[in-house]
């Protein structure tokens, strides 16, 4: 009986000082509300520049100026963070986006549901364009790579974290949020492969600029970034070959066969080159020459 008393007791105490703080702070709110003069003077007597971050790096234009009621309106204690107008308007009545509505195909999931600081801080940050982390980490606080950064061959942006030198953070006219065309995309650094478009003979891919139909854009087991094994790879594409390879009808290829010219084992680039090429088949040497790359002389007037 005497747990049961002091139970209610407290419960009773407890109620009551909660009362008395809701109603104090609604008073006080009150008060507040009542008052006229800048946001500053108003907003001031519970926000601080201490306690709001003002000596971080970049500040939001609003925020530095002390223009709270651009995006907040007066507020009460039981309801934080009131705005305006609707979270997911908000930024855009500074920030309009029917350009880029308009204009992208495909837009970043937070940006096509308003959800701005999903990766902004709308007071202010110490990173540049208002991040809530470095730039070369805030992707990936959505966007999970590990397993990928676990492969032996990464590109270079990816594994620097510089997602921005391919993609771009809202929308995109292009799948993937690329920041151009994937063929533009590509030759925009890996301008030394430019040359092979004008080549007498091109790959397909390589000439419709699919560079992804061979290669991926973050992490592989196979160099160089290649989707497959360089031999399977082929085979998805060219299975003609692979089953005349396979009936011992073509020049072997495989891992357990060395490639003394590239010092490697024997695969289907060993003598073609996949992107262009002045010679028929896409061959690195014409005729006889390829052969003689690997096969003395000697040997090869006797093996024909």
């Amino acid at each position: 009986m005497k747990w049961r008393m002091l139970v209610l007791f407290t419960l009773i105490i407890g109620f009551t000082l909660f009362f008395i703080y809701w109603y104090m702070e609604q008073a006080r709110v009150l008060e507040i509300q009542k008052m006229s003069g800048s946001d500053r003077q108003i907003c001031g007597i519970c926000h601080t520049e201490e306690n709001l971050g003002f000596n971080r790096k970049n500040l939001h234009f609003p925020f530095r100026n002390w223009q709270c009621t651009s995006c907040h309106i007066n507020h009460n204690t039981s309801k934080r963070g009131q705005y305006v107008i609707e979270l997911d308007k908000l930024c855009q009545s500074c920030h309009p986006s029917e350009k880029l509505m308009r204009s992208s195909q495909f837009l970043h999931q937070p940006v096509s549901k308003g959800r701005c600081m999903d990766c902004h801080d709308p007071h202010g940050s110490d990173f540049d364009k208002l991040l809530i982390v470095a730039n070369d980490k805030l992707c990936r606080t959505c966007h999970v790579m590990g397993r990928l950064l676990l492969f032996p061959n990464l590109h270079k942006p990816f594994e620097e974290g510089f997602c921005l030198d391919c993609h771009v953070p809202h929308g995109s006219k292009t799948r993937g949020l690329l920041a151009l065309s994937q063929k533009e995309l590509c030759f925009s650094c890996h301008f030394s492969q430019v040359g092979d478009l004008f080549k007498r003979y091109t790959h397909k891919p390589f000439i419709e600029g699919d560079c992804t139909g061979c290669h991926v854009p973050h992490g592989s087991p196979y160099k160089p970034l290649l989707k497959n094994e360089s031999i399977a790879l082929c085979a998805d594409c060219h299975s003609d070959i692979n089953e005349r390879i396979q009936a011992g009808l073509s020049h072997p290829v495989g891992t357990n066969i060395s490639d003394p010219w590239r010092g490697d084992y024997l695969r289907c680039a060993s003598c073609h080159q996949p992107h262009g090429t002045e010679n028929i088949h896409l061959l690195r040497l014409v005729k006889d020459g390829l052969c003689l790359e690997c096969h003395p002389f000697d040997t090869y007037i006797v093996h024909y």
